[in-house]
């Protein structure tokens, strides 16, 4: 397949022998059988996530001794119960360049009599998020006056289901709004007095940082959180915050009140399959 998993937070998981589940999880059925027997799906053209899942590592631990193939079995016990990231090699790329959040559940070792100093570990990992990711942030900036257009793109091929958008106004800001407009990743962000609750509160000032993390689902302004200003709005059809596209370009129109010009930026991490 493409890839080899090579490592499990600072441990360089075996090379001999090796066998391993290079496969996905199983992506979120919105299928609804109707009364006629035929199928709806309730998610249309919106992409969905994949759910955890559960992958296994096996390889070979050959030793000059006893002593040292104990060491060696020790280091990969010690995994277990641990929750880190799985990083992986694609083929002729760099090492370690992707990595997905996942837990060793356990390790299991076969060993031969007549190879006193050659073992055979499998180590079973849960899989926690939907894609793999690339190990470097990927940030888009620009700079807006009263309403504009920030593309980002992601180079991977799976959706990036947690960008995080940073405002930083040059005035004091009262509205804001984030949309995607693309089929089937529609997403419409609201911030602001004119949008969250209450009449007071929901200004960004002017230098200060407006943060929606939308792998988290956390609002702040200037570190303190601020989702009760915050609101999806009614043009909102994803069951997350904000998708990326796979392998190409996804355009968010901005407009906003006050604020004078904002800068925008996006950070993420490029998403694999």
């Amino acid at each position: 397949m493409a890839y080899w998993i090579t490592k499990f937070g600072t441990t360089n998981l075996p090379t001999r022998a090796q066998t391993q589940d290079v496969g996905t999880g199983e992506a979120r059925s919105g299928l609804v059988t109707l009364p006629d027997g035929s199928g709806f799906d309730a998610y249309g053209a919106n992409p969905t996530r994949v759910r955890p899942w559960e992958l296994s590592v096996k390889g070979a631990v050959v030793a000059d001794s006893e002593a040292a193939l104990h060491t060696a079995a020790s280091a990969l016990y010690a995994l277990v119960g641990r929750s880190d990231y799985l990083y992986r090699t694609p083929d002729g790329g760099t090492a370690n360049s992707q990595r997905i959040r996942a837990r060793c559940l356990r390790a299991d070792f076969n060993r031969d009599v007549r190879h006193r100093l050659w073992a055979e570990p499998t180590l079973r990992f849960e899989v926690q998020s939907p894609t793999w990711e690339g190990t470097a942030d990927v940030t888009t900036v620009g700079t807006l006056a009263t309403k504009g257009t920030l593309t980002v793109t992601n180079a991977g091929d799976a959706p990036v289901w947690g960008p995080v958008f940073q405002v930083v106004p040059s005035g004091a800001l009262t509205a804001f709004q984030l949309n995607c407009w693309v089929a089937g990743y529609w997403a419409h962000m609201c911030y602001g007095t004119a949008y969250g609750t209450g009449a007071t509160g929901g200004t960004v000032p002017a230098g200060g940082t407006l943060l929606i993390d939308c792998a988290n689902y956390a609002v702040t302004v200037n570190g303190t959180p601020s989702y009760s200003k915050f609101e999806l709005g009614t043009y909102h059809e994803l069951d997350a915050w904000a998708v990326l596209r796979a392998g190409t370009t996804t355009p968010w129109a901005v407009t906003f009140g006050g604020g004078g010009n904002v800068v925008l930026t996006c950070t993420h991490r490029s998403a694999y399959a």
